[in-house]
């Protein structure tokens, strides 16, 4: 019989905490356009004819879905703004069990709102709304990052994240603004 030694069954790789943090901040990158699209598919909802005959706990309902997608985002977008802080050269081991456990609860927050939707509504919205509003957060880290190098104050990388979601956030309310005064307008 040909056994595998038991030195082999158990051998494991290291990974340094360098390594480690490289391939947490890629599966942040990897996922960030995942949770985007998702906040794209729930808005498409708010804008189509049927949200508007939905009773207003069921609109409520939706609504704070989108704010969970938002949320999602923001935890999904810190481990890399906590990067930048405590700057690449160092990485502390604290950072790989932050980030993990950022990087999962977002995703189960994402889990949490998945919804269904139509392919035509999904690409006319994101024509619509999803692209300008993606302009806008690159606008908002762009600025974040050369107010920083510009003043060489760190704090500009950290408030990139919050930023973007108050962006988003207040699409939020605009949105629900605008679904109530239809629902007024209807009644």
């Amino acid at each position: 019989m040909n056994e595998r030694p038991s030195s082999q069954s158990s051998r494991r790789e290291s990974l340094s905490l360098h390594d480690a943090a490289e391939l947490i901040l890629e599966e942040c990158r990897m996922v960030l356009p995942g949770i985007q699209a998702l906040f794209g598919f729930q808005l498409i909802a708010v804008f189509s004819d049927g949200f508007a005959r939905l009773t207003l706990a069921e609109q409520r309902i939706h609504l704070l879905a989108i704010v969970l997608v938002v949320i999602a985002a923001a935890f999904v977008m810190t481990p890399a703004a906590y990067h930048r802080q405590t700057g690449a050269r160092e990485v502390p081991s604290e950072f790989i069990t932050l980030s993990t456990r950022l990087l999962l609860f977002g995703m189960i927050w994402v889990r949490a709102t998945w919804p269904r939707i139509r392919y035509d509504r999904l690409m006319s919205f994101s024509w619509k709304i999803l692209l300008p509003l993606s302009l806008a957060i690159t606008f908002i880290t762009a600025t974040g990052i050369v107010l920083a190098d510009l003043f060489n104050n760190q704090l500009y990388y950290w408030a990139i994240p919050f930023v973007s979601v108050g962006v988003g956030l207040f699409t939020v309310v605009m949105i629900y603004r605008e679904l109530r005064r239809k629902a007024y307008e209807r009644a």
